[in-house]
């Protein structure tokens, strides 16, 4: 594939940057659920004056997760989008897996947004944050060992805390913004 015509690819040509990647069908599901939340997130915190790059969001949530199968996805994938012309994309997907929670949600960002979103998916599905770092806690216990649930359950807590102080400043549940046919 060459080089990426436009900036910030819609929907279709973000499926067919990943089917030429070659990204699992299951795994394109889940950026679709993904860019779906991430912009209606983005939506709402626009609505609420957060000056956000809404295309950026929608193209990198789409795109987050072209390198899922591989080890250091994140960087990979950016990596692999560099190389096709999406660079602002590929810095944002870079960054998907760490989310800096902080006491301002002004200074919420797109990668912010991305992991937010990201955070409250299991594959299609919204789940919200509770039920999603469950999953996680169980899925890092299985592979680091018991001793690490004290600090997963900690991080886990401070997530679901900022989700909920997000939703306070939004005015609405997350969950409400999310249509019917993902939850």
């Amino acid at each position: 594939m060459g080089e990426i015509k436009t900036k910030y690819p819609n929907r279709e040509e973000c499926k067919k940057i990943m089917e030429d990647y070659g990204t699992p069908e299951r795994v394109i599901k889940h950026t679709e659920t993904v860019a779906l939340i991430a912009q209606k997130i983005a939506e709402r915190l626009k609505d609420k004056g957060i000056k956000l790059n809404i295309p950026l969001i929608v193209s990198s949530a789409y795109l987050h997760d072209i390198a899922r199968s591989e080890s250091k996805h994140d960087i990979k994938g950016a990596e692999y989008l560099k190389k096709i012309g999406l660079y602002e994309v590929a810095e944002v997907i870079r960054d998907h897996t760490f989310h800096k929670i902080t006491d301002n949600i002004s200074e919420i960002d797109e990668i912010d947004v991305l992991c937010l979103a990201d955070r409250m998916t299991i594959e299609d599905r919204f789940v919200g944050p509770e039920r999603r770092m469950e999953y996680i806690i169980n899925k890092a216990i299985l592979k680091f060992g018991e001793d690490k649930r004290d600090e997963l359950e900690e991080k886990a807590k401070s997530f679901v805390r900022y989700v909920h102080e997000l939703e306070i400043f939004m005015g609405k549940k997350i969950e409400d913004l999310i249509p019917n046919n993902i939850k």
